[in-house]
């Protein structure tokens, strides 16, 4: 096979030659976009891309010598490093390394051909930009695609709570070209127990039916998995009998919740599919261990233990979950002076201390952040019906007051408790 040279650019309409300078201009103008060939040393890939698997490198390999680079690569200019962040292309670029290092080394002698974004933009605009751009030029797998919305919908998550927009299913419809209501399914979808959410993901169940299922208790969902896998499907006149099960299940609940929940109660996320952390299986970097193990021992909170670790792993990401047990001055209250200075002896069974190697950085780090007006800036943000209690005189404010002064001295002696962790710690390891 001849060598070609592919140096020119591209559009969703086709190849642009090398003699199509003129023509990138006019595309450039009507775009907001800047389109730029970039030496391929000047480009990076971007850790966020991991989710989507580089498989077919070789048949991209091929393709492009026969076809041409029939869409850009888009990037982010990183001015700090002066490189080019990949946002969509990552297969492509690769393959072009790939031909390029070997023999076709003299192709895309300009460069590579690349959408360049014109506009600095926040770390969640450039994830969502990634999924939007690997959905519109990959086939993927109902898998990823449950992946894309389901991170797309903690991102948005993000920027609603922002006030940067309002319909967080509209968003996503957006980015993926799929209606509201499908992204609605797809969320529905994350409520699968396990084996009905492996059917999904395999074929066994269509999109459709995850969202009727996942709107079902786990009692429900179990019946209905055993009637597939005995025939295979499951009848409607078999899943509105098992539906209406679990409608009378879920209003017996909801009683017995609202009997029990009297008072005022806090709404807090669910972290759906989400995996208790387990420090054999997976790892915490020094600087994020000694981050948890010096809050908790600055807020004393005793309960992130190995046997119970109060946290999750959820899409890759650490989550700290029910600090309930922290601040336990306050269930005795009278002596808070002597708690705010206590070394905490406690620590000595985290679970995170072995590998809490940078607590005096950590230390420094935090004292800054955390000044007096910071403290007392949180405290205030407490609401008052949480501060009425029963058992004690004093008013919302004063008890503000306490646990501001309470927070500011014992951060002001904060050597005390890091010190009684460092020493902990020593005798683990």
């Amino acid at each position: 096979m001849a060598k070609k040279n592919f140096s020119a650019g591209s559009t969703k309409s086709g190849v642009l030659n090398n003699d199509g300078g003129e023509k990138l201009r006019e595309i450039q103008a009507k775009t907001q976009y800047n389109f730029k060939y970039i030496p391929k040393d000047k480009i990076i890939p971007n850790p966020k891309n991991e989710q989507y698997t580089q498989d077919g490198i070789e048949a991209l390999k091929e393709s492009i010598l026969v076809n041409g680079l029939r869409h850009n690569l888009s990037v982010l200019y990183d001015a700090e490093t002066d490189q080019y962040r990949l946002i969509s292309g990552e297969r492509r670029y690769h393959a072009i390394c790939q031909m390029t290092d070997k023999e076709y080394r003299d192709n895309f002698p300009a460069g590579i051909p690349c959408k360049v974004e014109k506009s600095d933009i926040s770390d969640i605009d450039e994830e969502i930009m990634l999924i939007s751009a690997n959905h519109d030029v990959r086939e993927s797998s109902m898998e990823v695609k449950r992946w894309e919305v389901s991170r797309l919908l903690e991102l948005y998550e993000a920027k609603k709570l922002k006030g940067e927009i309002k319909n967080i299913h509209a968003e996503i419809a957006s980015q993926l070209n799929i209606s509201e209501r499908q992204a609605r399914k797809y969320t529905t979808a994350e409520k699968l127990i396990p084996e009905l959410s492996e059917l999904l993901n395999s074929n066994g169940i269509d999109l459709n039916q995850a969202d009727k299922f996942g709107k079902l208790d786990e009692d429900a969902q179990k019946t209905i998995l055993s009637i597939i896998q005995k025939n295979g499907t499951i009848e409607n006149a078999e899943f509105q009998s098992i539906k209406k099960l679990s409608e009378e299940r879920a209003d017996e609940a909801r009683q017995d919740l609202l009997q029990w929940s009297r008072g005022l109660n806090i709404g807090l996320h669910f972290l759906s599919g989400a995996l208790t952390f387990d420090p054999v299986v997976h790892q915490v970097d020094g600087k994020t261990a000694s981050q948890i193990v010096w809050m908790d021992a600055f807020l004393t909170n005793v309960d992130r233990t190995i046997k119970n670790t109060n946290m999750l792993m959820w899409h890759k990401e650490l989550w700290l979950i029910d600090h309930g047990a922290s601040l336990y001055f306050h269930h005795s209250w009278t002596n808070w002076q002597k708690h705010a200075l206590s070394p905490f002896v406690q620590i000595k069974d985290h679970v995170l201390l072995p590998f809490a190697d940078q607590l005096e950085e950590v230390d420094a780090t935090f004292k800054q952040l955390l000044t007096d007006d910071k403290i007392r800036e949180i405290v205030n943000a407490v609401p008052d019906d949480w501060l009425n209690w029963e058992d004690t005189h004093e008013t919302p404010e004063e008890i503000r007051d306490i646990y501001t002064r309470f927070l500011t001295e014992r951060l002001a002696h904060s050597e005390i408790f890091v010190k009684e962790a460092q020493n902990a710690r020593k005798a683990l390891i």
